[in-house]
């Protein structure tokens, strides 16, 4: 039986009704529906300032964003789902990124939720490892600011996913809550992955490098202090997307920091071992660069196992040794002698709590984070200055479960190997 003179709300929650029971009908709370009312005003009207406030103009139009929430409370304005190219559809699958078109949106474009990844097979995650994730139509990124209309100019770090080419994404797979407590600037883009980003006849009909060419379009999206998006691109060029070539460029003498970490990645090792001289030139990328892969592969053998046969007791030597310098710290260090602007490098060594490896295999890998600012990356405050990194001294930071040091020459013999040994000689012509 209902009980007369309760007011309640009806089913679609917007309007106060009360049951008379004479009448044996629902009538309005006439009362209550003038301060309910007041109510529902208010709150669109709350909603719409927010709104109003998380609005910017672009280049290419209105954005509508939301907010977001730093690690320490902070409030910045986030923007997701902007699109920083064409679609890759139909004819422009398999080519460069082409620059959007000039409106590419009409009125306010709600920029609250994420574009779509692209797409791939998240094989290493074995609870998902034969879905297919994603769509084509993914070339978008996500910009936070803690600032829209700064007094002086910001950071910008741009953050490109992991992933070896063929799974992550640039707006979801992390979040940039612990940036944000500083004054800076994020920008997340997704970029083609896999076959769809990758592959290659080597002619002009399928170039290849799709992926990279959309992470230069993305870096080519300049974010000004009060998120003006605006690609920057030589229109008179031959190739407006990219008119020079990248291999003679002279690196920008900008600040740079730059990591290394250690992986461990248990797997079937017995195969593995017996299989060596063919899948370590695969899995460590000079199968197709050294003019001798197996006879590089032999001295990799030798250098990390000696004669005894890679099981679990020699598991280390295989994944935070071999692996990870060659993936990683190598590539690391000849990165470090191209570019010409300060350096600073960290060497990441810290075991936390939990990690991706409980994903991929019920172990342990680490992950990373860092400080980012103009000029010296030390904050101020600190009690030590990181100094910078060079080639005769390659001071570094060590980050520890014991805590924070500065050294000196990282792993030098297992450096010195790697430098020693030709593989990219069928590439590089040495």
């Amino acid at each position: 039986m209902e009980e007369q003179g309760i007011c309640r709300l009806s089913k679609n929650g917007l309007v106060p009704y009360k049951y008379v029971v004479d009448k044996k009908m629902w009538v309005e709370c006439p009362n209550i529906m003038i301060s309910f009312s007041l109510i529902i005003k208010l709150i669109l009207l709350v909603q719409f300032t927010q709104c109003n406030q998380l609005t910017v103009n672009t280049t290419y139009g209105v954005l509508r964003g939301r907010e977001f929430t730093s690690r320490n409370g902070r409030i910045v304005a986030a923007f997701h789902g902007i699109p920083f190219a064409k679609p890759p559809l139909g004819e422009l699958r398999f080519q460069d990124p082409q620059p959007p078109e000039p409106e590419p949106w009409v009125g306010v474009r709600e920029a609250y939720n994420f574009g779509s990844v692209c797409v791939q097979i998240p094989y290493m995650f074995l609870q998902v490892s034969t879905t297919k994730l994603g769509n084509e139509d993914c070339l978008y990124l996500s910009v936070y600011s803690s600032n829209k209309k700064p007094r002086k100019l910001l950071p910008v770090l741009i953050y490109l996913n992991y992933g070896g080419f063929f799974l992550g994404s640039g707006e979801i797979d992390r979040s940039p809550e612990f940036f944000l407590d500083f004054d800076i600037v994020v920008v997340m883009p997704n970029y083609r992955l896999g076959v769809l980003g990758f592959l290659t006849m080597e002619d002009d009909i399928m170039p290849g490098n799709m992926g990279l060419k959309d992470q230069v379009m993305a870096l080519m999206f300049q974010v000004d202090p009060v998120l003006v998006f605006l690609p920057i691109f030589d229109t008179n060029a031959s190739n407006p997307f990219l008119p020079f070539n990248p291999h003679n460029v002279v690196p920008a003498p900008v600040p740079w920091i730059v990591s290394a970490a250690f992986v461990q990645a248990p797997d079937s090792l017995t195969e593995f071992d017996q299989k060596f001289n063919y899948v370590a030139p695969i899995s460590l990328l000079f199968d197709s660069t050294a003019s001798k892969p197996e006879h590089v592969a032999k001295h990799l053998r030798e250098f990390y196992f000696g004669d005894q046969s890679i099981t679990m007791k020699l598991f280390r030597n295989l994944s935070d040794q071999m692996y990870t310098d060659g993936l990683f710290i190598w590539p690391v260090v000849k990165a470090l002698r191209k570019h010409r602007g300060p350096h600073y490098f960290y060497y990441f060594n810290y075991l936390g709590e939990n990690s991706y490896q409980e994903s991929f295999a019920g172990a342990r890998v680490l992950t990373d984070v860092n400080h980012l600012s103009f000029r010296e990356p030390t904050p101020s405050g600190f009690d030590f200055d990181w100094p910078q990194w060079n080639d005769h001294e390659q001071n570094f930071l060590s980050i520890e479960n014991s805590g924070v040091s500065i050294n000196s020459t990282l792993f030098s013999e297992r450096m010195q190997f790697w430098e020693q040994r030709n593989f990219r000689d069928k590439v590089d012509g040495n």
